[in-house]
């Protein structure tokens, strides 16, 4: 009951106290006809402004729930669904998979939503209607969900109303729950959870020097007194005297005195912190056949088992 509401809390609080001052409080009749409305209009903006944040949380725990839902039924019996997108959208708005209730969806529905929201008594009229709700897939790891969302609210005695209609379009991301391809197709001995691939790329070639030696593979430095430096590689403007590191990138020509090494990479400093930094991924791959400094997560995709989508070409 408590996952889909919550930011409503406090309207509940707000709403009867503002209003109670509002028509009670002793004052001349302009005075307190003028404060009720702008009260009124204020605290129905904020209740409108509530369920929209409110809905939007909705969408995201009832999509993740569907996922789970219709997963569950796929790997308990080792069927593939006949229709997925159609079957998610009735999970998504009354909780049913084939006819049968699905627990996992139990009071997470919109229609459940909706419900909730409208048995709170908050002293105003409220309609809600969703429809044209959609699903579509996003990227392979995640699926998009779109709707219109219409808000009416008046309060009781017509002082003020908002009549608002929304287009709701949100990715619901399926990280973590399990891909039914797995068991599907190992008669149940094998599971593997969905998880994104975390880097913007896979694969890139930072640059190009014009004197290497060996191939080696570290997390990057920019230190020369790096207390780690067996087990970094050090990117440098001046690799003179240069000793006790896995390996060496640097923007002159001197030879250091370690067995792997990238020189005369014009800017390295300048290219590889702003790859390193824009991706995340600290790791260089120093590659003497092709005299590159190279990037590559997929090393960490393949270990990990990440899911990825790549362009048809």
């Amino acid at each position: 009951m408590r996952g889909q509401i919550y930011s409503l809390v406090t309207i509940l609080i707000a709403v009867p106290l503002m209003l109670y001052l509002a028509y009670y409080m002793p004052a001349s009749q302009n005075v307190r006809y003028g404060g009720i409305e702008k009260i009124v209009s204020d605290q129905i903006k904020m209740f409108e402004d509530s369920i929209e944040q409110d809905f939007e949380k909705a969408i995201g725990i009832s999509g993740k729930r569907a996922f789970i839902a219709a997963t569950g039924d796929v790997i308990s019996k080792g069927v593939s669904m006949d229709d997925s997108m159609n079957d998610l959208l009735i999970l998504l708005t009354n909780g049913t998979l084939y006819g049968n209730e699905s627990a996992v969806m139990y009071n997470n529905t919109f229609s459940d939503w909706n419900r909730k929201i409208k048995e709170l008594n908050v002293g105003y009229n409220l309609e809600l209607q969703q429809k044209n709700i959609t699903l579509a897939n996003k990227n392979g790891v995640s699926v998009t969900i779109t709707m219109w969302f219409q808000i009416n609210i008046t309060d009781k005695l017509n002082t003020s109303r908002i009549d608002k209609e929304l287009y709701k379009n949100m990715d619901i991301s399926l990280d973590e729950i399990e891909d039914p391809l797995f068991p599907l197709n190992t008669g149940g001995y094998v599971s593997n959870s969905i998880r994104q691939h975390p880097y913007p790329y896979h694969v890139v070639k930072i640059g190009t020097g014009s004197i290497t030696s060996n191939d080696c593979t570290g997390n990057v430095t920019f230190d020369a007194g790096d207390p780690l430096a067996a087990d970094r590689i050090l990117v440098t403007n001046d690799s003179t005297g240069i000793t006790g590191f896995r390996g060496v990138v640097s923007e002159n020509t001197e030879i250091p005195s370690v067995s792997c090494y990238v020189l005369g990479f014009a800017k390295a400093i300048e290219k590889i912190n702003y790859t390193v930094n824009g991706s995340g991924y600290r790791e260089l791959y120093l590659d003497n056949q092709s005299d590159g400094v190279w990037s590559l997560p997929i090393i960490e995709a393949i270990e990990h088992g990440y899911y990825a989508s790549f362009s048809s070409s």
